[in-house]
């Protein structure tokens, strides 16, 4: 029997999960006929699928990482064995904590199921022109399109999280993504070298940047904006500090749109988003809406906290910032390096980051803020638009 035939018996016999034969079949077929060189693996687990990509070309160089040590020396050994090891490298620890400088022509994302997302992108970066990302495992045995196939709470909360990942990849402009049947679902994101941002700078009567207040703020920043970054932060710093958050300073009023911030001087963490928004979009820089869902200090209740993402071109990517307004334990900031929101989400809580960038403002927070006449009425709300926030998110 040869090496991957064994390897596959042993996998099977010792509930190590590998690549199935079809989306096996289909990257190797992919490899061949796109001219693959050079390949990025998450998720090595033996081996296998590594020995297979490597031998389906004579020239193509496989990276490849494993968080797993024991299944990480059993690949070792494998590869190895397969004579293998001058065109297959293999990494262990925790593929988020690598910062890889090559560019690859396919990255294969197999890790958790869970941090797909992180994993496209954390290493999107790395992709060369023309490659593509490859995620397998999208459709889990059917669960993702039919979740009363189980009733595993963790399970469930692993297939939520792949269902968001899916319409991340259909939401994402910065991706053409083609989804397939086959196996068990896999899905080829190639990148868009024109995305459409139209969506992300689009005036409403929410982010309303026509408005006479909106273009007033925005005259003071017109020396900056030859310099996206700059441009970015001065407008963040002003956003931050000089509209203070509602319920920081213990006003009731409550603004919705950006002209009704710059109008009353303050607003709650959404309404900042807004105001945000709108003066970055009036710059022609694509920005959207990010919410956390947050553990109050009522037991089993919960609030949305608002803020921003920023597509910067000269960057070629998007950055989270969050303009809230600073208060004892928190240091939000602006930077385009590494991320300084106002809160962490904690899984223990039940808390979650809808790593999503939104277009528009979650419709169902502005109808609420809209009927409300003050923060405290609105605030009576919180809990139930958390929870049809979470539900929304999860069947979308």
């Amino acid at each position: 029997m040869e090496q991957t035939a064994k390897l596959k018996e042993f996998a099977k016999d010792n509930a190590v999960p590998i690549i199935k034969d079809p989306s096996l079949t289909f990257i190797t077929d992919y490899i061949k006929s796109h001219n693959v060189h050079s390949m990025l693996e998450i998720g090595s687990a033996i081996g296998y699928s590594a020995i297979n990509f490597a031998k389906a070309a004579d020239d193509i160089f496989v990276d490849t990482v494993e968080f797993d040590i024991e299944r990480y020396q059993l690949a070792v050994k494998n590869i190895a064995e397969s004579g293998l090891m001058d065109r297959i490298t293999i990494f262990l620890g925790d593929a988020a904590r690598f910062d890889f400088k090559k560019k690859y022509d396919l990255i294969f994302i197999d890790g958790p199921k869970a941090q797909n997302m992180k994993m496209f992108v954390k290493f999107q970066t790395n992709l060369a022109p023309g490659g593509a990302i490859i995620t397998d495992n999208l459709s889990f045995h059917g669960m993702v399109e039919n979740q009363s196939l189980t009733h595993n709470y963790s399970t469930i909360k692993m297939v939520r999280k792949i269902a968001r990942y899916v319409t991340f990849l259909k939401e994402n402009p910065e991706f053409n993504t083609t989804f397939y049947e086959m196996g068990d679902g896999i899905s080829v994101s190639i990148k868009n070298e024109s995305p459409d941002f139209s969506k992300y700078l689009e005036c409403t009567d929410v982010v309303d940047f026509n408005s006479a207040e909106v273009q007033k703020a925005c005259q003071q920043f017109e020396s900056y904006k030859d310099d996206e970054i700059l441009l970015a932060r001065k407008i963040f710093e002003y956003v931050q500090n000089e509209y203070p958050h509602t319920s920081d300073i213990k006003r009731t009023e409550l603004p919705v749109s950006a002209s009704d911030v710059l109008k009353i001087g303050h607003g709650i963490c959404m309404a900042k988003s807004h105001l945000f928004a709108a003066m970055l979009r009036n710059f022609g820089i694509p920005t959207g809406f990010c919410y956390q869902i947050l553990c109050a200090s009522k037991p089993n209740h919960f609030y949305p906290h608002g803020f921003n993402a920023v597509y910067f071109k000269s960057l070629g990517r998007w950055v989270r910032l969050d303009a809230r307004g600073n208060k004892k334990g928190q240091k939000a900031c602006f930077s385009i390096d590494t991320e300084h929101l106002a809160y962490q989400p904690n899984n223990f809580k039940n808390e979650v980051d809808l790593p999503m960038y939104f277009t528009a403002p979650f419709k169902g927070l502005i109808d609420c803020m809209r009927k409300c006449n003050d923060k405290p009425e609105f605030f009576k709300h919180l809990n139930d638009l958390s929870e049809s926030m979470r539900a929304y998110y999860q069947v979308m």
